[in-house]
């Protein structure tokens, strides 16, 4: 059904008769008013109602926040993503794919997203994301520009395997930009996951497939910000 011009006409017609009868004692009926079917009105809201989702700006809103390289502000986001009870609007959608990839094939229920935390207490051994779950314990290492600290996988996953207990599956992943082995590890090497930023980006579009309007602008945003930063 095509909008026609002269309904917009009428429904400015209606609405400046409610108008103009609202100060006085009449109510307008009927035959008062000339209105487009109701058909035709809900289709003017819709496309008055232009979704997000059709809005192509000329910036990415992550680049407008400054995101850039920043490791630490890329894992924030990230993690928020990973949280299937942050308000980013994709659910368990993206958590799901992730541990996926990851090899992960355990509950996500009660799941805790932690960025930039400290699972043996030490300042030393800082992990920039740590995805804890009665049903199994993940380490994500986010690399961008920063190389690799002297045996740190191997550290983190003595910490995975110490944390994670007897019986609950655990897991490091070694996210970067070309989805490279790490230089240690190679003691747990079947506990080390090497994920790539493209990889991140698929799953992360995947999971906004089907998300509301705006959740499915945001996230793909993200994902080309990602693509963009691996692409230099």
């Amino acid at each position: 059904m095509q909008l026609e011009r002269e309904d917009i006409g009428r429904l400015q017609d209606a609405l400046n008769a409610v108008r103009n009868t609202c100060l006085v004692d009449h109510i307008p009926v009927g035959t008062d008013i000339d209105v487009p079917a109701a058909e035709r009105i809900l289709l003017m809201a819709n496309n008055l109602r232009a979704p997000v989702g059709n809005w192509h700006p000329f910036d990415n809103v992550w680049e407008i926040a400054r995101l850039k390289k920043d490791e630490l502000r890329i894992s924030r986001v990230l993690a928020w993503y990973l949280d299937p009870k942050a308000g980013h609007g994709l659910g368990a959608g993206f958590i799901e794919r992730f541990l996926s990839l990851s090899e992960i094939h355990a509950s996500f229920s009660s799941v805790r997203v932690l960025c930039e935390n400290y699972p043996d207490g030490l300042t030393g051994n800082r992990v920039d994301i740590l995805i804890d779950s009665p049903h199994f314990l993940l380490i994500v290492e986010v690399k961008i520009g920063a190389g690799e600290q002297p045996d740190q996988i191997d550290r983190y996953c003595r910490i995975a395997a110490s944390r994670a207990g007897v019986g609950r599956p655990w897991k490091v992943v070694y996210l970067t930009l070309d989805g490279r082995n790490p230089a240690s590890g190679s003691s747990d090497a079947d506990q080390v996951f090497c994920m790539s930023w493209l990889d991140v980006a698929c799953i992360l579009r995947g999971a906004a497939e089907h998300s509301s309007d705006i959740s499915h602008f945001l996230a793909n945003n993200f994902a080309d910000h990602i693509e963009n930063i691996v692409r230099g």
